[in-house]
């Protein structure tokens, strides 16, 4: 194969010319200058073509581009990314999240006067560090005064203390902690520690504001050179050669970048970015070892790494061997794992560039950097060869746009953000070339002193630096979500990973063994056997003879004993018996809250038949479906108590028996055992109010009720919505334990009636509010349908997404469905609940394993089974917004239907749908009632508004209507926010001014009392423009933060009266 100059060269004679679009390689040639060898040969180095290219390409439009000019101003506007820092900072204004650290050790002969000399020769060398930030003038802007200097701290000596370099660590972290007024002095203190007669550190602690990573190799730079000419001052020695005037001060570059944004070439770039970071966004769903706060955090930690020349040496000649770079390998490597851990396809890494392409932005110090996303696809499991060309097209095309600051894209995007993750990225990954640091100072040896972080900007962020053939680095992470020893494995898996890559990069993602260890292992297993599990369905027939008189089940019809119960239950299995159901039959049961229906189960399940469950207010084409479908699995074992067809919504999709889920009989008994032991029900029988509405968690609700003796409370519908209903009968019969929906939950609590000392366990997650108010005790149930919904008891004071399993339930992972049992990231769920009888599973035929559909993922012991898809689960029912979106478009008139969850509450999501008609708005009515007929009732929204269009007709969010679904409902407005037209009167001159300033910035001709800044399109930089005013019309300074989180009308309510 020829070298890529010999083919240039070939190129040039035979007259093929070639450029880069769009990241891809343009080859045009005269006719018969391409034969099929060179073509191969194109093939091989086109990677290494298009680096070329894009090289000369960057290097002519900067070489074309004006230079920056020097003003010569005392006044200068903030270059964009500074804007962004100034909001954070006022933010918080006591903050330290940007402060940037950076400490050198000097080892050797050292002068402490000629390095101060030295620093104050660097100050007066960059304006940086003679200049504070001012919002006098309505905008922030830099302004360079006389007497303002970054300090230079007193020298410390610290030879004297027992431990010199633990007391060294116990101070660097005090000066990194310490914050900065960004409006008062330069943001830059630098310090010179003693440590001993011929060892010190230099120390710099700096904000992002005016710094970035290159900063420190500059600073390094012109600190030696400076230092040297001092001590050659000082000795009358020769002096190196003088740091030549720097050409620009840095708000000259601040302006040029403003003027440069306007250009097309960056316009183009930046529509670029837009389409990069189209909706619908991805949310990386890292397992976590601890619940996301409401409010993003910033406290970090660090996991130092370094993987030695074994396994650099093989992933750096598969980069060769693929034209490509180390670099993209690590980021390809990186992706993988985060895809598995995770399991999306859909990743977006983020990785900072120099952004100082003009020789004039070179040798300032200053916040020139600038964030590239790449946005990495591994859809249909890819190789990691086939990954490692994906990446290598995304970066390219990144590398290629990075002339566009991607400040202003992401203000636009992040506009709805989740306040609990950062706007667009959970990961982050840098890599440094090193080999041309500075190693001496003066006479002294010079090398970096690894420090504790404190805080981070990413979930988890992934560095290394080249060390001459071995990567040394670290992965940085929120401390609020990972523990140390989950980012240690984290790093071993990634290490694991380039080892396998770098022999076998034909390998499937989904094949890259991420093991305990490095090799597949025995289930990993949780808890143990050693309690008996009792069979509700024939302990309720011992009941009737040990507590006859007991009251076994109350509903609105009246009370049964268990005398009653049982000679109800066998005269109804008598009757199934005469109709011919027998063991492994289905029979529809209607699943509602009353004896019958516990009844009717009960003789079923004793039969051996199984319940599949219906109710009356289903579409009737629905429930024949679903009944004809579970007949279908007449033939199979016995052993199955319930059918299911969770995702069964809509009666024209169809319904077959693969769309079945089964919950086992040794599942059920399980499940009500364990959860009648959680709640204490083993110790005394006590009355269990239920409040499912409906279907297995009623069902699993009333065996664990009547398993252990005690009373059913099935109070009507009617009282579980009248709050006031609800009350007087928790006050005549106060329940010693309540299962079931944290709505109604919410309005016993609301109302004062939850008695003292109950039991609460939930079937759905709590939101905040409730938590706050609920039982230290309370938790929260949940598993998948297979294991009856029961199987992870969750502490909903201390909620997380990895849980612990209920009871005695050993846990096998499956990294592939169905198959074998070993711990792996990301696989299906298997329950094997020990010891039970009737050991033979359906889905794999003579294994104890139940295999579940529902994703799952180990961490550190525990699980987490996220759920995959759009649906979410409303009673028992999960609820496909694809489907029902579908639905809602093929209705006459409608042209397009978008189908998500907006909230109406807090901790009130309802399923709402945005359509626009093909003329007009089609009467919701209609569509209403034409839904209903089809489809199940918890899949008809609750809202039907009109869809929003811009001027080019596409949907909002920048969808098009042809393709609703990829809209991010984020990007539509609420229609339960401002429904109550009284309560967005404005009322006060507080509220009247506040409305009239958010208008104009907002460009919203009015604003309702009830709304807030960022969901009516504020950004970070227009809510500090919104305090600013309001301090200059009010006198009165608002906390930037407020805007977040408060109403107009909370805002206007701390104004003070004037």
């Amino acid at each position: 194969m020829m070298t890529l100059s010999e083919l240039l060269a070939i190129l040039k004679e035979r007259g093929v010319t070639l450029r880069v679009e769009s990241g891809d390689l343009k080859v045009q040639a005269p006719k018969g200058a391409l034969d099929a060898a060179l073509v191969s040969t194109l093939k091989h180095h086109k990677p290494a073509l298009i680096d070329a290219l894009l090289g000369v390409q960057a290097a002519g439009d900067v070489a074309r581009e004006a230079p920056v000019e020097r003003k010569h101003q005392s006044r200068y506007p903030l270059a964009l990314p500074q804007e962004r820092l100034f909001l954070a900072q006022q933010l918080d204004p006591g903050g330290t999240v940007y402060n940037l650290p950076g400490a050198w050790r000097l080892d050797g002969p050292f002068d402490a006067e000629a390095m101060r000399a030295a620093l104050e020769a660097f100050i007066d060398r960059h304006d940086l560090l003679r200049s504070r930030f001012d919002v006098a003038q309505g905008s922030p802007a830099l302004v360079t005064e006389a007497g303002l200097r970054a300090s230079i701290l007193p020298d410390v000596d610290l030879s004297g203390d027992a431990d010199p370099e633990a007391a060294l660590q116990a101070a660097l972290g005090a000066e990194a902690n310490h914050a900065f007024d960004l409006t008062i002095a330069p943001p830059a203190r630098f310090t010179v520690y003693r440590l001993g007669p011929e060892v010190h550190v230099l120390y710099v602690v700096t904000h992002a504001i005016i710094w970035d990573g290159w900063s420190f190799d500059l600073f390094l730079n012109d600190i030696a050179t400076l230092y040297a000419a001092e001590l050659a001052t000082r000795t009358g020695s020769p002096a190196p050669a003088p740091l030549p005037e720097l050409p620009i001060a840095y708000g000259d570059y601040a302006i040029w970048q403003r003027e440069r944004v306007s250009t097309l070439r960056v316009s183009a770039q930046r529509d670029t970015w837009r389409q990069i970071l189209a909706p619908p966004l991805p949310f990386l769903d890292l397992p976590t070892d601890r619940p996301r706060p409401a409010l993003v955090g910033h406290r970090g930690e660090r996991v130092y790494l370094r993987f030695p020349e074994s396994t650099v040496a093989p992933i750096a000649a598969l980069a060769r061997a693929e034209s490509t770079t180390v670099y993209t390998v690590l980021l390809a490597a990186w992706e993988a794992v985060l895809h598995r851990y995770s399991g999306a396809t859909d990743v977006i890494v983020t990785t900072p560039v120099r952004g100082r392409e003009r020789p004039e932005l070179e040798p300032g110090i200053g916040i020139y950097t600038n964030t590239l996303f790449v946005r990495a696809d591994l859809a249909g499991d890819p190789t990691f060869r086939e990954l490692l060309a994906r990446t290598r097209r995304a970066s390219v095309l990144a590398m290629d746009n990075q002339d566009a600051p991607v400040d202003d894209v992401i203000g636009e995007l992040s506009k709805h953000q989740d306040l609990s993750r950062s706007a667009l990225f959970q990961a982050q990954f840098s890599y440094q070339n090193t080999n041309n640091r500075i190693t001496m100072v003066g006479p002294c040896t010079c090398r970096f002193v690894p420090q504790d972080i404190f805080h981070v900007y990413a979930d988890l962020n992934f560095w290394v630096k080249d060390a001459q053939g071995r990567l040394l680095g670290a992965v940085d992470y929120r401390s609020e979500l990972y523990d140390q020893k989950t980012v240690e494995r984290l790093i071993a898996h990634l290490e694991q990973l380039l080892i396998e890559v770098g022999q076998n990069p034909d390998r499937a993602i989904s094949t890259l063994p991420l093991e305990e260890g490095g090799h597949p292992g025995p289930a990993s297993t949780v808890g143990e056997l050693g309690k008996r599990v009792d069979d509700a369905t024939s302990r309720t027939a011992e009941l009737a003879f040990e507590t006859p008189d007991v009251i076994a089940i109350a509903d609105e019809a009246g009370e049964l004993t268990f005398a009653d119960l049982e000679t109800q239950v066998r005269a109804r299995a008598n009757d199934l018996l005469d109709r011919g159901v027998r063991p492994g039959h289905r029979v529809p049961v209607d699943l509602l809250r009353n004896a019958s229906a516990i009844v009717e189960s009960l003789a079923v399940l004793r039969l051996g038949a199984a319940i599949v469950p219906r109710r009356p207010s289903d579409p009737p084409a629905l429930t024949e479906a679903l009944c004809a479908a579970a007949a279908q699995l007449e033939g199979h074992p016995t052993g199955i108590a319930v059918v299911l067809f969770p995702r069964a919504i809509d009666a024209r999709r169809g319904v077959s028996a693969g769309d079945a889920t089964l919950v086992r009989t040794e599942a059920l008994r399980w499940a009500t055992s364990a959860l009648g032991v959680h709640v204490g029900l083993e110790k005394a029988p006590r009355r269990v109010l239920s409040t499912s509405r409906s279907g297995l968690p009623l069902l699993v609700e009333a065996l664990t009720a009547l398993g252990r003796g005690a009373t059913l409370d099935l109070c009507p519908d009617a009282t579980l919505d009248d709050a006031w209903d609800l009350r007087d009968r928790l006050e005549t019969h106060p329940p010693g334990v309540v299962l079931g929906d944290p709505q109604v939950l919410r309005a016993i609590v609301d109302e004062g009636a939850l008695p003292e000392g109950a039991r609460v366990a939930l079937f759905g997650a709590p939101d905040a509010a409730l938590v706050s108010v609920l039982p230290a005790d309370a938790t929260w149930i949940h598993g998948p349908a297979e294991a009856a919904y029961v199987l992870f008891a969750e502490p909903v004071h201390a909620w997380a997404q990895a849980g612990g399993p209920m009871g005695n339930t050993p846990l096998p992972w499956s990294n592939t469905p169905l198959v074998g049992a070993r711990v792996s990231i990301m696989g299906a769920l298997g329950v094997t609940p020990r010891g039970l009888p009737g050991t033979i599973a359906f889905t794999v035929p003579g294994s104890r394993l139940i295999t579940t559909r529902t994703p799952a993922r180990v961490v550190s012991g525990g699980a987490v089974a996220p759920r995959d898809g759009t649906w979410r689960r409303r009673n028992g029912k999960d609820v496909d917004e694809k489907q029902v979106s579908a639905a809602l478009a093929e209705q006459p008139g409608v042209a397009a239907a978008y189908v998500g969850f907006a909230m109406a509450a807090v901790g009130d999501a309802r399923l709402t749908a945005w359509v626009r008609g093909e003329r007009s708005s089609p009467p919701v009515t209609t569509l209403r009632e034409a839904l209903a007929r089809r489809l199940l009732p918890e899949a008809v929204p609750g809202a039907i508004v009109p869809l929003p269009s811009t001027e080019s007709g596409t949907a909002a969010g920048g969808a098009s209507t042809a393709n609703p679904v990829a809209i991010d409902v984020r990007t539509l407005p609420n229609p339960f926010e401002g429904a109550d037209r009284s309560a967005a009167e404005l009322k006060t001159p507080a509220e009247r001014l506040i409305a009239e300033i958010w208008s104009q910035l907002l460009g919203r001709p009015t604003l309702p009392a009830t709304a807030n800044f960022f969901e009516s399109g504020g950004s970070s930089l227009l809510a500090l423009r919104a305090v600013l005013e309001l301090e200059r019309r009010s006198g009165w300074r608002a906390d930037p933060r407020l805007l977040f989180y408060q109403s107009l009308r909370d805002l206007a309510a701390r104004v003070p009266a004037t």
